[in-house]
């Protein structure tokens, strides 16, 4: 421990409160909950946040980069406000730890992001200097603003211009200030030794605007202040940050006049604790610590919440458990919806909110009011994680729109009848399950990673809209797509299909036929939620959904032709190898390409893109559809097993005599003979295992296989740059680019 750091039981705020130039992080903490003139309850937090990101021989020519993260929730009315201000050195920051990042195309999406400069929404850059005083506590981060006044009141000033919202509150110490962890040193979230100190309760009153032309209101209620600062100096001339931890940490306000302090700090990876504490205050300022408690998040589907933007699980309800000093509690979420988004040093956002508490404490009832923070659990790990968590979202729409079990009302909704006739009242719902919604589910059951369906509401975001009014339409692609999936396995005479056996081997031909093309029209109940749309727009989702499927169908019935007189034709010599290229790519495109490219444009109508951001948002998804396709094409080749299951049967495109991209691009590297006798053995429809890996070693010794990810390749990464300047900088524009490069790695069936 070295300077700065207290050597008796006292806390000499004046000396402590005030900034520490040589340490490489310090920050400024601040929550309190308050009710307002006008009945209405909410709770804030802020936190200031200041780093030595290149040091120098010279102390005044050190470079600091500062953060400011703050958010009010709306209690009474279920809002969440947030604001994160950035430095301008971030992007330079970022650039410089990104071998944090695991995933490889996380790194290259990132990269092209912060090498332009920028930083990613809703990070957004202070545009004016922040200033923060030497010798007192006085930090002014643009138009918020900390100051401590000379009779020891912590002035906080908060506002926030894009909601509209003001803040001017005075929090008046009423306890004396506490050390936390041992002794006051705790771990930081990089794993930083840091000293840090609390002052557990503040009489909090001031006043608070919530939107426009609303007036000030009074506020009043009670707060807490936090400060933390690295304890050893930062020596290397550059900023190293070592692998971030995770921390789950609260501060709880007990209606008997105790407070509450606690925390642990782990690897997310390993989950090994690093670090753990609970402080206890009681109402004549005596204080009791330990180490043995737990501080668990309650199990269960309601405990937990998901993103809608991130798609991170994140726990809503807590226990909080110390048997040494009989302390018992719940803690749950005022509001589900809490999550900071940031991509400051790559975490995908952070849960901080209010929370309500209730338990035992030394037996006798209580109750209170809290802050939950958790941090650091979730990072940018690999795109399969994000997909997963998708496509549960996914099959938890789907799930509502096709129940196991059915009602007759639910009938009624389905077939759109009108009234409660005998005749619907005397169906056999058990027919309708088993012949229609089984066969359909279980195909989507099977979950796959949907990036049809986020592209739709990602393409929202990405232009400047907001999706979560439209999350019901996650359901509309994987319905689509699973429709065309079933009809497509028949055709093929497919027999494995995501893992399991296709749903024609299962229910039979009639039954998925059937099955597989009311999957078209299901979707249609959706568009009821959205009759408020004007009735232009409700019209252009129509008609893009409607040529999505004839599309897809036609790109179909080209692929059942199978090119048949086309081959016939090169290997009598009348027609030129390269068409064949040609009329794959087209099939590609149909079936898959311009699918995606109408959900696409949906998603940015939705999100009222202008004309360019439409097309070009659709260019580039029609050309991620058909890479997808391409790539598809390769691993039928490459690879044909995930882990230990067995996703589709080995070579079975050439055994099927299908034509593939790869077979097609061979005509541009092999001799005219040897390309027309590498056709011939695929028409003919080999079932000889020996002689399938021939074919497949031609291929992959010409080239190929190559030259097919290398076309992959150049069509994604052309519409991107075409398309890239047009986004927003933010979590949809990063995971629409993560995935486009994703597809080009790809080396196993999604």
């Amino acid at each position: 421990m070295e300077q700065f750091v207290p050597q008796d039981d006292e806390i000499d705020l004046t000396l402590l409160d005030v900034p520490h130039g040589t340490s490489g992080l310090e920050w400024w903490h601040l929550n309190c909950h308050l009710q307002l003139e006008n009945n209405k309850n909410i709770s804030i937090f802020a936190t200031f946040q200041r780093i030595l990101y290149r040091k120098d021989v010279e102390p005044n020519k050190s470079q600091y980069a500062y953060f400011l993260s703050w958010a009010l929730t709306d209690v009474t009315a279920k809002k969440y406000y947030q604001l994160s201000r950035v430095d301008q050195a971030t992007s330079e920051i970022s650039l410089a730890q990104l071998q944090e990042v695991a995933d490889p195309n996380f790194r290259k999406a990132l990269a092209e992001i912060f090498q332009q400069g920028n930083v990613l929404l809703p990070d957004c850059m202070f545009t004016t200097e922040v200033k923060v005083a030497k010798d007192t506590l006085e930090l002014n981060f643009e138009n918020c603003t900390l100051r401590k006044s000379k009779q020891g009141y912590y002035e906080l000033k908060l506002m926030n211009v894009d909601e509209d919202i003001e803040c001017h509150l005075l929090f008046s110490p009423q306890k004396k200030a506490l050390c936390k962890g041992e002794n006051g040193e705790i771990l930081g979230a990089h794993g930083e030794e840091m000293f840090s100190y609390f002052i557990p309760f503040n009489a909090v009153q001031g006043k608070v605007r919530i939107g426009k032309n609303k007036n000030e209101v009074i506020a009043q209620g009670q707060g807490w202040y936090e400060r933390a600062y690295s304890v050893v100096h930062q020596t290397k001339s550059t900023l190293d940050l070592p692998t971030k931890l995770g921390e789950q940490w609260v501060s709880i306000q007990l209606s008997n006049g105790c407070e509450i302090s606690a925390a642990y700090v782990n690897d997310p990876n390993s989950r090994d604790k690093k670090s753990k504490w609970l402080i206890a205050s009681d109402v004549t300022g005596g204080v009791s610590s330990t180490h043995h408690f737990e501080f668990t998040e309650n199990l269960g589907r309601h405990n937990h919440w998901k993103s809608k933007c991130t798609f991170t699980t994140y726990p809503i309800s807590w226990c909080l458990k110390a048997p040494g000093i009989n302390l018992e509690l719940e803690i749950n979420a005022q509001l589900d919806a809490q999550e900071f988004e940031t991509f400051t040093f790559f975490a995908p956002g952070f849960w901080e909110g209010s929370c309500v508490v209730s338990g035992l404490y030394h037996g006798e009832k209580v109750t209170g009011l809290a802050y939950l923070r958790r941090t650091g659990f979730d990072k940018l790990i690999k795109i399969e994680d994000f997909f997963t968590a998708v496509s549960d979202e996914v099959l938890l729409h789907t799930h509502k729109l096709l129940p196991l079990k059915i009602t007759a009302n639910e009938l009624q909704q389905l077939a759109e009848i009108k009234g409660c006739s005998e005749e619907i009242m005397g169906v056999d719902l058990t027919i309708i399950e088993q012949s229609i919604i089984r066969p359909i589910r279980e195909i989507i059951d099977r979950q796959g990673k949907a990036w049809r369906s986020y592209f739709l509401l990602a393409c929202c975001s990405a232009v400047g809209g907001d999706f979560k009014p439209y999350l019901p339409l996650l359901a509309l692609p994987e319905l689509l797509h699973v429709g065309s999936l079933i009809i497509d396995d028949i055709e093929d005479q497919s027999e494995l299909r995501r893992g399991g056996p296709t749903c024609h081997k299962i229910y039979g031909t009639p039954t998925a036929i059937n099955a597989g093309s009311i999957a078209y029209f299901i979707p249609q109940l959706l568009y009821e939620h959205y009759r408020y749309l004007p009735y232009e727009t409700q019209c252009h989702l129509y008609e893009l959904y409607f040529q999505a499927v004839r599309t897809a169908h036609i790109g179909q019935a080209l692929d059942i032709a199978d090119c048949e007189k086309l081959i016939h034709d090169i290997l009598m010599g009348t027609e030129a190898p390269a068409k064949l290229e040609s009329r794959v790519l087209a099939i590609h495109r149909m079936k898959a390409g311009l699918v995606a490219e109408g959900l696409a444009r949906m998603g940015a109508i939705l999100g009222k893109g202008s004309e360019e951001q439409i097309n070009k948002i659709g260019e580039y998804a029609e050309a991620v559809g058909v890479a997808f396709q391409i790539i598809d094409d390769v691993i039928n080749i490459e690879l044909l097993e995930k882990g230990k299951k067995k996703l589709k049967v080995h070579g079975e495109d050439i055994s099927q005599g299908k034509i593939t991209y790869p077979v097609a691009r061979a005509h541009a590297l092999l001799p005219l003979d040897e390309y027309c006798a590498l056709l011939s053995r695929i028409h003919a429809k080999p079932n000889n295992v020996q002689e399938i890996h021939e074919i497949i070693l031609i291929l992959q010794n010409c080239g190929a296989i190559e030259a097919s990810r290398a076309q992959a390749e150049k069509m994604i990464n052309k519409s991107w740059n075409d398309l890239s300047p047009l986004l927003l900088n933010g979590h949809a524009k990063l995971m629409l680019r993560v995935f486009g490069l994703y597809v080009i790695e790809r080396h196993y069936y999604y």
